[in-house]
């Protein structure tokens, strides 16, 4: 579980590497991957606050499939009415339809002075 900020407004972009489980983890090929990236307030709401996905390569876009390598982008529009604590996860389904968590934590969208 790893947390994630943002400040309410901004663009930000996270990098994402998917590994698996081995002891060292080892990259994977994510080729032909989707990925999805959800922001909800409670885990057990049915809507979503942010939702981003390969489907969009504004969105998510794979940057290095063979060496499992993404990144996430957020544009204003996303936060700009948004702002506490909140929970995210990302989810990869494979070429085969499998599905697989890689991620979730907390999500911070904090105040922006300016």
């Amino acid at each position: 579980m790893t947390d994630k900020e943002v400040f309410q407004g901004d663009d930000k972009t996270y990098e994402l590497t998917v590994v698996d489980d081995a002891d060292p983890p080892v990259a994977v090929a994510i080729t032909g991957f989707t990925i999805k990236f959800t922001v909800k307030e409670f885990k057990t709401d049915t809507t979503n606050k942010i939702q981003k996905t390969t489907a969009d390569a504004a969105e998510i876009l794979i940057t290095d499939g063979p060496n499992g390598l993404a990144e996430i982008y957020l544009v204003p529009a996303d936060t700009a009415v948004l702002s506490g604590e909140f929970f995210y996860d990302i989810e990869v389904t494979n070429l085969s339809s499998k599905i697989y968590t890689i991620a979730t934590g907390r999500f911070t969208i904090k105040l922006d002075i300016t």
